[in-house]
């Protein structure tokens, strides 16, 4: 399963607005790094912020820092990308906070987070909070700085737990082949698992 979250986490990327060569790019929760190796592969200036993933990762170019707190100076990305980080952390709003100081004015930010106030059950004891599109839409609409454009919705409710208990026991490789089908399509929220919003600093 971690295979399909790292090819899940790749078309997150694949389909980025401006990802171009010389383009500077925050990963802010960044995992083992696997983004910002793409994009430096692509010939962004890319690094990342992560506090807990153990070595090795597949970058030099990650910083040990926590969101609410990012070792970088103001205005420092063109871009920053959070890929399902925002329901685990401490704080959101100085998440958000951080994000704004390092963009550059007109930079965008692009923030998945899972559509977790949709499921009626759900394991809440490993989620710091519940996230939504909603939800993100109203912390973000507290700061002045920071303008939601708009949110796409990809994956569907319930198709990753249904099917590891199904499809993917009985038949591993055509379970796998469909969830990554199911991942690489928009939904319409109501059934959306992940919501990638688009978060502009003016």
């Amino acid at each position: 399963m971690l295979r399909f979250w790292d090819q899940v986490l790749r078309y997150f990327y694949l389909t980025l607005p401006g990802r171009l060569p010389g383009v500077r790019l925050l990963d802010m929760g960044c995992g083992k790094g696997a983004l910002v190796a793409w994009a430096e592969h692509d010939g962004l200036t890319a690094v990342g912020a992560e506090p807990f993933w153990p070595a090795p990762l597949l970058s030099r170019r990650i910083a040990r820092a926590f969101g609410e707190q990012l070792p970088f100076v103001d205005h420092s990305f063109d871009l920053v990308v959070s890929f399902s980080v925002l329901s685990h952390v401490r704080d959101p709003g100085a998440c958000l906070v951080e994000i704004r100081r390092v963009l550059r004015p007109g930079g965008s930010a692009f923030i998945a987070v899972p559509e977790l106030e949709g499921y009626r059950f759900l394991r809440r004891d490993i989620y710091a909070r519940l996230t939504s599109e909603r939800w993100l839409r109203e912390l973000v609409g507290r700061d002045p700085e920071l303008k939601f454009i708009g949110a796409r919705h990809i994956g569907v409710k319930y198709a990753v737990p249904v099917l590891k208990r199904t499809a993917i026991r009985l038949a591993p490789p055509i379970g796998l082949a469909l969830l990554r089908w199911i991942y690489r399509r928009s939904y319409p929220l109501f059934i959306a698992d992940l919501s990638i919003c688009e978060i502009r600093r003016s």
